[in-house]
């Protein structure tokens, strides 16, 4: 009987860690609440939760600056779960400019793989495409990697319009994919796991329907 009861602990305590492992994370933004949300970065901005056209989404406001060393000016986090393996998926957008005089380096980012404001991974998809932007970005220290890049003339976010995103981290193997595109991969193992969120290097932009 007590062979059974340790036999059954320690099926308990598997069961357990592998649901820790796999827990999704799900948030529409609808109970207008930013409990939960973690707003981090050097640049500012003014993470807030609003009403938009037929739902409420998460906004980022208030032109936050760039972080030194291609690190985001503005993010924000979701919960205090740690993911290794993971898909995450949701809708963005930039509020920049598309028209007149534009902001020709708009971005928006996804964030996972966070340990600290000096160790984390983001999808960085921007306007433009230089050496630390629109590709996945490795924040190690004070260092910056670029581990996959964007190889087909601008940028991949092009307007002002939602668009779809889509993270699948597999061990080493990242995958990034933009409206049901594979638009960056990489095989990096420095970071193993950490927290996710969204976040922008220095621009205005909406998050929505995140799991």
């Amino acid at each position: 009987m007590k062979l059974k009861r340790i036999i059954a602990m320690v099926i308990g305590i598997v069961c357990l860690t592998i649901v820790q492992c796999v827990a999704g994370y799900f948030n529409d933004f609808e109970s207008g609440v930013m409990a939960g949300l973690h707003a981090g970065g050097p640049g500012g901005g003014i993470w807030q939760i609003i009403n938009s056209t037929d739902s409420r989404i998460l906004s980022l406001s208030g032109d936050p600056s760039a972080g030194s060393n291609s690190k985001l000016g503005a993010y924000c986090l979701f919960e205090n779960t740690q993911y290794d393996n993971f898909v995450m998926t949701g809708r963005m957008k930039s509020d920049e400019r598309f028209t007149g005089a534009p902001n020709q380096w708009h971005d928006t980012a996804v964030v996972f793989g966070y340990v600290d404001e000096n160790n984390y991974y983001y999808a960085s998809f921007n306007y433009f495409n230089d050496a630390n932007c629109n590709g996945i970005i490795k924040i190690s220290g004070n260092s910056v990697s670029k581990l996959s890049d964007w190889t087909s003339g601008y940028g991949v976010l092009k307007d002002a319009g939602w668009h779809s995103f889509k993270i699948v981290k597999s061990g080493p193997v990242i995958e990034v994919y933009y409206n049901q595109q594979l638009v960056f991969t990489a095989t990096d193992s420095s970071i193993s796991h950490g927290r996710i969120g969204v976040g922008s290097l220095n621009d205005n932009c909406s998050f929505d329907d995140i799991y």
